[in-house]
């Protein structure tokens, strides 16, 4: 402990000694301070006495503005006096002489012909005082010199500078500090001011914002500057601003930006960026047919040939629905009875009657499209079985357009859908509707007709309607199932294919499963199929090297069951399509690998669209409205008919010829097929029980889910479009509901058109009488022989079908109880009849003697005794012209008078023999009668 108390003592002392000597040598460092004076200033030299006791280091010579002179590090012993020269000629100023020792430095101020100057001090110098003055030197002497320009008197005149415009070295400040120019220098040489120098002159001025030229004004003349980018235009509604850039002082045209254009209406864009949409302006029409399917063509086109202003609105952007859009491109039906156009021979079946009307127009013009190719089969040039003719999607929607386009007063929206009916109450208006670009139109109709695939203008009418299986106890049907249910017949997403000759095998479609189209068709692994690969080809076959595969499901083909795609929204259909695609897909999948037919594609010249397959599938059943009249099995099935016709409807608009044809709806169903015999379609199916301004068509009549299976064919529903084109335009011409109009207003009009109302199979549009033998049909005066469905124009007429066709002509009835004919017993077929025309004089017999009074029922009827019959039936006044009308019927003819007053009336024509003795055919009988009771 104690010799660390020793050591602390130690450095204790140790750091007071040192900072006693710091002390002293500060201390004494101050005492000896360096001193000198100046002894006199030459012109260019400095003479100082040091008379310190330190050599002098360092001499600095300082004028107020610069360096001056310089000495250092020199050595001046004490006592003696130096000559420090100087290197600037500008001495006549103020001068500081810094002298500097190693430990100090010290200000000196000289007065060198100060004359007046104010003297300015140098401070931050160490251990001096600013401002000290040399008291000691000498008065200078003045030394005359050659006078400068130095604010001296170098000639010692008393004057200063004489001559002079400045002091030599002297600078100030020369030009303009206006706009963009900038003061320079000058320098003053030889006593004159010397060039500017370092300044910015006024320049030309340009549009940039600042004042080139330097008059105190910015840009004059200019309407920006130029590089300046501004924005313009407007951001209201589709337009959109841009940018206008600043060009030689003038704005140039507004780039980038979206310019108002004219107002598109109703598409819910301001393309004239007024800040809101121009709504459309309605747009009125007579009729409106919503869906280009097969009924809304025909309808559309008999509407406009009526004269109605007619629109047609389809979403797609096909016309011709199931037999062109949805590729069923082969018309349901049974070979005609008609020779055929190119053998001569005759066919089986009696579906030319139903070849009539519009439907027979595009018949006839699919057939004209393939023969003008040249192609030999152009009656069917696939030679299908299915049907009489076979043709491609393509042709149907080809020929449909050019009818559309060169038919007068209509119009037509392609790819445009209706999102709303508009109503008054239970009335309908017209619709509102969307096209693919978003454009929304209002149109106002008297009359609209729902031709869609779906019936969904009668949904969105809120008509009421039927979807699915009516019960047996609702429709006392017998194939209607005990139960109410929404089983429908099923769609198909049709394929239609080629052979490519080449391995065109697609990829497995997703939930690809080969059981479900097993046996579809025989192959090693299934011989006991029904078809076989060659008959599978020829059933849908288009044309030689093309197919299209329509195959029902009940023998494991591409029907897809289950499936509501009716009532669903349009989104939820699409997603639906997306799984029948694929179910048709796998079929053919299965085709190509399992039956090794890979050579088999989808063509692909036949739909524009993404997959190549159909724009719609094959939709077979809809909504069917609640009408005035409902079709049912009764009243069209051969087996619950006393045949060989369906019931009678004197109504009728139209006329069909098919099976009853219900695939499966569901897995465990059976589907079912029912003869029918020719039926007509009533009027008033066409007619919603509860809903004016508008009419049914395609597959949405008043009709049960059986009924369907049979209506549900392209010719029938083309048959039924047509008529609602006839009724919608009369509606709308004679301004009342379809309800309201007569029936045989709408007849006429389709009469005159070609369309058959009534089923004769060997009466086509083209007989000259095919009117008046339609029209009697209709009235139930003239329904054909018995047991056929033929009309046999030139079969005689016995005297029997003349007493029926009169009596039913005339509405003849018999009051008699007993016969008066011996040959016309009570049990006679055509008694009542024959006695009706006894009971109003009439008719007397072919007969009268002893044994009584003879009718001669099986006689033929001639040419004047249906005259005779005629004339008496109307109670016309008979004439007795001086000159003959025939040349075979002189005054003196006992029928003379009845033949010249049928003449007169319009009963006959005028031919140059009326041939009086002669049979009367059916054929002249019809037109006879329909003179009397039409013209």
């Amino acid at each position: 402990m104690q010799e660390r108390g020793q050591v602390s003592f130690y450095i204790v002392l140790f750091f007071f000694l040192v900072l006693l000597a710091i002390g002293a040598i500060i201390f004494f460092s101050k005492q000896n301070v360096e001193k000198f004076e100046i002894i006199s200033i030459d012109k260019n030299k400095v003479y100082i006495k040091n008379i310190g006791k330190i050599s002098l280091q360092d001499i600095t010579f300082f004028s107020e503005e610069e360096n001056i002179g310089y000495l250092g590090p020199s050595s001046v012993e004490p006592g003696e006096i130096s000559t420090f020269n100087l290197y600037s000629s500008q001495y006549s100023r103020k001068i500081n002489i810094t002298i500097s020792t190693s430990t100090q430095s010290e200000i000196r101020e000289v007065y060198v012909y100060f004359k007046n100057r104010t003297v300015s001090s140098t401070s931050n110098l160490t251990n001096f005082t600013s401002n000290q003055t040399n008291t000691n030197k000498t008065s200078p002497i003045c030394i005359a010199h050659e006078e400068i320009c130095d604010n001296i008197d170098n000639d010692c005149d008393t004057q200063i500078d004489e001559g002079c415009n400045c002091i030599d070295g002297a600078i100030q400040l020369c030009g303009s500090n206006v706009g963009d120019c900038r003061y320079g220098s000058q320098t003053c040489s030889n006593g004159q001011w010397q060039e500017c120098t370092g300044n910015i002159e006024p320049t030309t001025e340009i549009c940039d914002g600042n004042d080139n030229n330097c008059d105190g004004s910015t840009d004059e003349g200019c309407s920006c500057i130029t590089g300046q980018n501004i924005t313009c235009g407007i951001n209201v509604g589709n337009c959109k601003s841009g940018i206008q850039s600043c060009v030689d002082g003038q704005w140039d045209s507004c780039t980038g930006n979206i310019q108002p254009i004219t107002e598109i209406c109703g598409n819910g864009l301001d393309e004239n960026c007024d800040g809101s949409d121009l709504p459309c302006p309605e747009k009125i029409y007579d009729v409106i047919v919503v869906g280009g399917s097969s009924s809304g063509v025909a309808a559309a086109i008999q509407s406009a040939r009526l004269g109605a202003k007619t629109v047609l609105i389809e979403e797609t952007d096909w016309l011709g629905g199931m037999y062109s859009a949805a590729g069923v491109s082969g018309f349901d039906g049974n070979p005609s009875v008609g020779p055929d156009p190119i053998t001569g021979s005759g066919w089986v079946g009696h579906t030319s009657a139903m070849t009539t009307g519009i439907f027979k127009e595009v018949v006839d013009k699919i057939r004209d499209y393939y023969k003008n190719k040249g192609l030999s089969n152009w009656s069917n040039p696939g030679n299908c079985s299915v049907s009489y003719m076979c043709f491609e999607p393509h042709v149907a929607d080809q020929v449909l357009k050019q009818m559309v386009l060169s038919t007068k007063n209509l119009d037509i929206f392609y790819k445009t859908e209706v999102i709303t009916v508009l109503k008054n109450e239970s009335t309908v208006l017209g619709v509102k509707t969307k096209d693919i670009n978003g454009i929304q139109n209002t149109f106002k109709a008297a009359v609209t007709i729902d031709a869609t695939e779906y019936g969904d203008i009668i949904g969105l009418s809120g008509a009421k309607y039927k979807l699915g299986r009516e019960s047996r106890a609702e429709t006392n049907e017998p194939h209607a199932p005990q139960t109410t249910d929404l089983c429908t017949n099923p769609y198909t997403f049709v394929l239609i294919l080629k052979d490519y000759r080449v391995n065109k095998t697609i990829s497995k479609p997703a939930d690809y499963v080969a059981s479900r189209y097993e046996c579809s068709i025989k192959h090693p692994g299934c011989p006991n199929a029904t078809y076989s690969w060659d008959e599978f080809v020829r059933y849908l076959r288009l044309t030689p090297n093309k197919i299209a595969i329509n195959w029902p499901a009940h023998v494991y083909g591409n029907d897809f069951l289950g499936s509501n795609i009716i009532t669903v929204s349009k989104e939820q259909r699409k997603k639906e399509f997306e799984k029948s695609k694929n179910y048709s897909l796998g079929f053919l999948y299965y085709i190509q690998t399992v039956l090794g037919k890979n050579t088999w594609g989808i063509a692909d010249d036949e739909y524009s669209t993404a997959d190549k397959l159909p724009l719609i599938p094959y939709i077979r059943e809809s909504r069917r409205i609640v009408g005035l009249i409902k079709i049912k099995e009764q009243d069209i099935s051969a087996s619950l008919s006393s045949g060989p016709r369906a019931l009678l409807r004197n109504d009728s608009i139209a006329i069909g010829d098919y099976p009853i044809d219900l695939h499966k709806c569901s897995i465990s169903d059976t589907g079912t097929g029912i003869l029918t015999w020719p039926f007509q379609i009533p009027y008033g199916s066409l007619i919603p029980l509860d809903m004016d301004g508008l009419i049914a068509a395609e597959k949405s009549i008043s009709q049960t889910h059986i009924a369907s299976g049979a209506t549900r064919l392209q010719p029938v529903v083309t048959l039924i479009g047509q008529a609602a084109g006839a009724a919608a335009a009369l509606s709308a011409q004679q301004n009342v509901q379809p309800r309201d109009l007569n029936v045989r207003e709408i007849q006429e009009k389709l009469l005159d058109s070609g369309d058959a109302l009534y089923y004769y199979a060997d009466i086509y549009p083209s007989n000259p009488y095919f009117k008046a033998i339609q029209t009697l049909a209709l009235d139930g005066i003239i329904i054909g022989e018995a047991g056929t469905y033929n009309f046999n124009s030139l079969n005689n007429v016995s005297r029997s079908v003349l007493a029926i066709l009169i009596a039913r002509a005339f509405k003849f009835q018999n009051n008699l109880t007993k016969n008066s004919f011996i040959d016309v017993p009570l049990t006679y077929r055509t008694y009542n009849e024959i006695e009706a025309l006894y009971g109003r004089n009439i008719t007397s017999g072919c007969i009268l003697n002893s044994t009584g009074r003879y009718y001669c029922p099986e006689n033929n009827a001639t040419r004047m005794e249906a005259v005779i019959f005629i004339v008496k039936a109307m109670n016309l006044n008979l004439i007795n012209p001086s000159n003959p009308s025939f040349s075979d019927v002189p005054s003196s003819y006992s029928a003379y008078q009845y033949i010249e007053t049928a003449l007169a009336n319009g009963i006959i024509t005028k031919t140059e023999k009326f041939r009086p003795e002669d049979p009367i055919k059916m054929i002249e009988l019809a037109a006879i009668i329909y003179n009397a009771l039409y013209s």
